[in-house]
Formats: structure tokens, C-alpha cells, sequence
């Protein structure tokens, strides 16, 4: 799928739906490892998830522009949750 001028994988494109997860993994110990919970796809080429903030104990909601999705893929970084086994 092409989103401006960059290419989106068409695996992420199929995953990112309303209800999905993905975790974002950048090693052991990082402080920015995370669980997305996928909310919304605005305009195509917007992404609006939530993560859970364990220590203020609430949801924080984001919203990021496909293309990051597609650059931390790129890395190796998110990984796809299809199952609760994977989270």
C-alpha cells in the first residue's frame, strides 16, 4: 500500500485493524517496550492506539502516522500479535 511516498507492507496494513495488538521490542530492559492496542485507523494513514501505564495506572492514547509502524517493523521491532499466546 503506498501512503505518500512510502510504501506501507501489506502484512502491517492487514494487521493494523481496529482491536489488534502489537508490541513493540527494541531489547531486554528498554524503556520503551511496549503493548499497542489498536483503536482506530484515521485517514488512512494514522494509527490511534492506547498503552497501559502500569505506574500512574491508567491508558495513555496515541496517535502516529502508519509510517512509524512501518520504519519499526523495518528494525525488527513490533511484533504481531495474532493470539493471546503472543502477548
Amino acid at each position: 500500500m503506498l501512503i505518500g511516498n512510502v510504501e506501507i507492507d501489506d502484512v502491517l496494513v492487514q494487521h493494523l485493524v481496529p482491536g489488534a495488538q502489537v508490541r513493540l521490542y527494541r531489547g531486554q530492559g528498554a524503556h520503551d517496550n511496549e503493548l499497542r492496542h489498536i483503536r482506530e485507523i484515521v485517514d488512512i494513514n494514522n494509527v490511534v492506539y492506547r498503552v497501559w501505564w502500569k505506574h500512574h495506572r491508567r491508558w495513555e492514547y496515541k496517535v502516529v502516522w502508519m509510517y512509524v509502524f512501518q520504519l519499526e517493523w523495518k528494525q525488527g521491532w513490533l511484533i504481531l500479535c495474532k493470539e493471546r499466546d503472543d502477548i
